[in-house]
């Protein structure tokens, strides 16, 4: 070994000095990076000691402390507002803790505190605030649809808070689920099922049915939407492409057509004249309601048979009354020889006798007037016919 020069010494010396320092200042810088965030930590662990205690407002501080730590992470902010919000109920304040969980909702929408980190009153209260949260300013994925060898999957509500889209998918009888993801594009993402794993594919065709749970994730990886839960997962049917191999039709034989046959025309048929008889002229019918006319030769006899009839019943009445004047006569002639005309009894003859030829005379005058007036009626009305 060649000793060193003293030059050359104090070269090196000052060479080991300088290395030393920068090795200094960088452990310095990496205690420095490593204190702040457990700083917070020591602060956040310290407040959820005195909530424990009781000592709500010291829990509070030291809160406010944590908060204001530079190197804190999502998940220390995620217990900041948790615990704030325990705090804040406990002292009567459900508004104040409605925003710190609506804090926290903003941070992981899907937030799901155990058992284990408060009472189940709070627990509820902070589930209807999630409801409320999530129907308002929640992302809502649409069902996804299964085409071919991949699953589409549709963003239907704030698609700009979506980065991806991740899928948990397993066969029927998987222990566990493989993880796929695709990226937004647009509204809606494809996750190529079978490229990504073949073998995940290849098993649910065998069963029929895919088991999958669907998320939307923020760019930050935070999930923001979720069908379906390890527990009761989606399941969707998956069908086998059958494709049948095309099968070529035969070109088609020729068929001779036959000539067809020319059939003579059929004879001519001459039409025969139609005879049309003449018309013939009808009397014109009477209208229903007058009775028909009568002919002049009916009026006539109709004239003279009254006429004849009228003129037997004068010459009948007339008869009749000619005998009872000669009765009359015949008895006054009786009893007048013997008996003056003041006897009483001669009264009734001498009355009959003189009416007997007064209606006598009458009867003959109406034996002639009467038979001539029907004469002349009947010839009357042959005439204006």
């Amino acid at each position: 070994m060649v000793p060193m020069t003293p030059p050359r010494r104090a070269v090196y010396t000052g060479q080991m000095a300088s290395a030393g320092t920068a090795l200094r200042l960088v452990v310095m810088w990496v205690l420095l990076l490593a204190a702040q965030p457990a700083a917070a930590q020591s602060r956040l662990h310290e407040a959820q000691q005195a909530f424990n205690q009781g000592r709500i407002e010291l829990a509070l501080i030291r809160l406010k402390e944590a908060e204001n730590e530079p190197g804190l992470t999502e998940d220390d902010l995620v217990r900041i507002h948790w615990t704030r919000a325990l705090c804040l109920l406990a002292t009567g304040k459900p508004a104040e803790a409605n925003r710190s969980h609506d804090l926290l909702l903003a941070l992981r929408p899907l937030h799901e505190p155990s058992a284990l980190d408060a009472a189940p009153p709070v627990l509820q209260a902070f589930r209807r605030r999630q409801q409320e949260h999530l129907a308002t300013h929640g992302a809502q994925l649409a069902p996804p649809l299964l085409e071919q060898k991949s699953l589409k999957v549709t963003v239907l509500r704030f698609p700009e808070k979506v980065s991806q889209i991740a899928l948990y998918a397993r066969a029927p009888g998987d222990p566990t689920f493989v993880v796929l993801s695709a990226p937004l594009d647009g509204a809606t993402a494809t996750v190529a099922i079978a490229d990504a794993d073949a073998g995940l594919w290849q098993r649910a065709l065998l069963a029929g049915s895919l088991e999958c749970l669907v998320e939307a994730r923020s760019n930050r990886g935070t999930p923001l939407a979720r069908l379906g839960t390890r527990n009761t997962p989606l399941h969707l049917p998956v069908k086998k492409d059958v494709h049948p191999p095309a099968v070529t039709a035969p070109e088609p034989v020729p068929i001779p057509v036959p000539e067809p046959v020319k059939e003579p025309p059929p004879p001519a048929v001459v039409a025969e004249p139609v005879i049309t008889p003449a018309p013939v002229a009808l009397a014109p019918a009477p209208p229903p309601h007058e009775p028909p006319p009568t002919s002049p030769r009916r009026k006539i006899l109709f004239g003279v048979a009254g006429a004849g009839g009228g003129l037997a019943v004068a010459l009948g009445v007339t008869s009749a009354l000619l005998v009872a004047a000669a009765l009359s006569s015949y008895g006054a002639t009786w009893v007048l020889p013997y008996e003056t005309i003041g006897d009483g009894r001669s009264l009734p003859f001498l009355g009959l006798y003189y009416g007997s030829w007064l209606l006598g005379g009458a009867a003959l005058l109406l034996a002639l007037v009467v038979p001539l007036a029907l004469v002349t009626s009947g010839g009357a009305a042959a005439l204006a016919l």
